[in-house]
């Protein structure tokens, strides 16, 4: 399923048990962890170029936006 995508109504968790729910969060988070694993290689060279190019340069700084919920 894609973010931008409706989950199917079996997957309404303000219409389920609390067990359920939580079991249908935990199952979402496994899936994001799989899909982290599976780029991590490349997540790590990005970190490490990034880390370079902060220690180098003194005057270097990060500026993170997120729009996470």
């Amino acid at each position: 399923m894609k973010t931008e995508e409706q989950p199917p109504k079996s997957k309404w968790i303000d219409k389920m048990s609390n067990k359920k729910a939580l079991k249908v969060m935990l199952d979402n988070q496994s899936e994001a962890i799989k899909a982290i694993e599976f780029v991590l290689k490349d997540i790590d060279k990005v970190v490490s170029s990034i880390f370079k190019r902060l220690y180098t340069y003194s005057n270097s700084r990060i500026i993170y936006v997120g729009a996470g919920t």
